[in-house]
């Protein structure tokens, strides 16, 4: 409880004096940011050839191979069904269709003769 309660009020935490992660930094009295040192490099020559040589892709066959790696790699992690369970599934999908076939060849057949009716008696 004492931990959280100093963080919360900003209490004596040695890294607040260090500058560690709790710290704040000072303003500058002047209001500019002091000047940074450059650490870029001219660039070699020869570094930049073999940079571009590093960073060209491979040609299309390798990347058709490591492709089928990885779609080998993928399909190894795959949980597959049981064949009980591929059973159970399709039969379920299979008595759905029947069912709701069904339901359509009645609602038909039922909605025929009104919709017949209705169109002599317009007529």
């Amino acid at each position: 409880m004492a931990a959280s309660n100093r963080k919360r009020t900003g209490g004596t935490d040695p890294a607040d004096k260090q500058g560690g992660r709790g710290a704040v930094k000072k303003a500058n009295p002047s209001g500019k940011e002091p000047a940074k040192a450059s650490t870029k490099k001219a660039p070699v020559k020869s570094a930049a050839k073999k940079s571009v040589k590093k960073d060209k892709k491979p040609n299309i066959f390798q990347r058709f191979v490591q492709y089928l790696r990885d779609v080998r790699v993928e399909l190894k992690r795959v949980i597959w069904p049981t064949r009980r369970e591929v059973l159970n599934s399709s039969l379920v999908v299979i008595s759905a269709l029947l069912f709701f076939g069904v339901l359509i060849y009645l609602v038909d057949t039922g909605i025929v003769p009104v919709l017949s009716a209705f169109s002599k008696l317009a007529g």
